[in-house]
């Protein structure tokens, strides 16, 4: 009896944008972190982070409903733009989030999430094309 490839072909996993649902609206979070706070329903619930140094998962790219919203997973294949903090950031730079999901110069502080690398300079509130890398801790 021959055996069927198929199994090893099947997958779950779907590259691509995902839909989240989430505590109140974020539509005025659109290139902003987010992160996983629950995964007891259907789909993940998001959040901004509101303190430093969490580790996010996504980006939010569009907010459809008051209880919804786009994210973009953090994928070293592919780029991703990220609205930029105050501080505003140099390319080439190493990068993480801050306190309130926007980009910001990482500085390689212990206690830091490394994100990505800034493909371009950007300055407050300007999207920043950004690659993501495995994300790491700075010790």
């Amino acid at each position: 009896m021959a055996t069927s490839s198929v199994y090893y072909e099947q997958s779950n996993s779907v590259a691509g944008d995902i839909v989240c649902d989430c505590a109140s609206t974020l539509a005025a979070y659109i290139g902003y972190f987010a992160y996983i706070v629950t995964n007891t329903g259907k789909r993940p619930k998001v959040a901004v982070p509101g303190t430093a140094n969490i580790p996010v998962q996504f980006v939010i790219i569009d907010a459809p409903t008051t209880t919804t919203v786009v994210c973009r997973p953090l994928d070293p294949n592919r780029n991703i733009r990220v609205k930029c903090a105050a501080a505003g950031v140099t390319a080439g730079q190493e990068v993480a989030t801050n306190n309130a999901g926007l980009l910001a110069a990482s500085g390689g502080a212990a206690g830091n999430f490394l994100v990505g690398i800034a493909e371009n300079a950007g300055a407050s509130g300007q999207y920043v094309p950004v690659r993501p890398c495995p994300m790491y801790l700075h010790a």
